[in-house]
């Protein structure tokens, strides 16, 4: 290797290095958000105002008027806003967020639409936009960060694997295979991620709280039917005869 390459080499090497600690550093920073984010309302005065709050959102869902309601009555709000950059109320004009804020603002959207399931991410954009007064930038950058933890949906076929106490066999609860489908919906997610073209996949259960269902997109079926076959042959094998449905 003559000079020139080896100094090519090691320009290559400091760059890739840089580039290391520069997203290390936004993932350190990212975590802490993680580790940080509502941390304000486990003491004391904002705690019982957010214990009304959260029953208001699980009973009628974020963004309903009794809600907003709730969220006019309770003195713990304004606090709350003062503490946590990530809410557009923090801030002298919404335009004054900056992207980290953002990015965490959109993944609290998505939690609160996943912990309450009133409605998904993308049913609650309207409601936040006339909520706050974004910039077509800001709103560019939150389409951004909804694209990536909630891929749009495409219309397509779905195959549905479901698991209860009729099929579980002898000595299998329907907690354990629930930790099953747990472990698919895992798998097939991170597939749906790499594959970027997937469905949505989720899981419910049905209202006699005897059955889990997790629905996966078509695509995805022979992936799905090799891992029901696995599960079905080792439970075959664990309770003589009994077996996955």
């Amino acid at each position: 290797m003559n000079n020139e390459a080896t100094t090519v080499l090691a320009t290559l090497i400091r760059h890739r290095g840089y580039i290391n600690a520069s997203l290390e550093a936004l993932a350190c920073e990212l975590r802490a958000r993680g580790h940080l984010h509502d941390q304000s309302k486990l003491e004391p005065n904002e705690l019982e105002g957010f214990i009304e709050i959260n029953r208001v959102a699980r009973e009628h869902g974020p963004g309903t008027p009794e809600y907003e309601a709730v969220l006019r009555d309770a003195d713990c709000i304004v606090e709350h806003f003062s503490k946590n950059s990530h809410h557009p109320e923090h801030h002298a004009a919404t335009s004054d967020m900056g992207w980290l804020d953002i990015i965490e603002m959109v993944l609290d959207w998505k939690a609160a639409a996943d912990t309450y399931g009133q409605r998904t991410l993308r049913g609650s954009l309207d409601y936040q936009r006339k909520r706050h007064d974004f910039s077509d930038s800001q709103w560019w950058l939150i389409m951004q960060v909804v694209d990536w933890v909630e891929p749009q949906v495409e219309p397509g076929t779905y195959y549905c694997v479901t698991v209860g106490e009729d099929s579980a066999g002898a000595g299998s609860s329907v907690d354990e295979k629930l930790g099953e489908l747990e472990q698919w919906g895992a798998t097939l997610h991170g597939a749906w991620r790499a594959g970027a073209a997937c469905d949505v996949i989720f899981g419910t259960w049905a209202e006699d709280d005897t059955r889990y269902s997790i629905t996966v997109p078509s695509r995805l079926r022979e992936q799905i039917l090799k891992m029901q076959n696995a599960l079905h042959k080792r439970y075959v094998e664990e309770t003589d005869g009994g077996g996955l449905s």
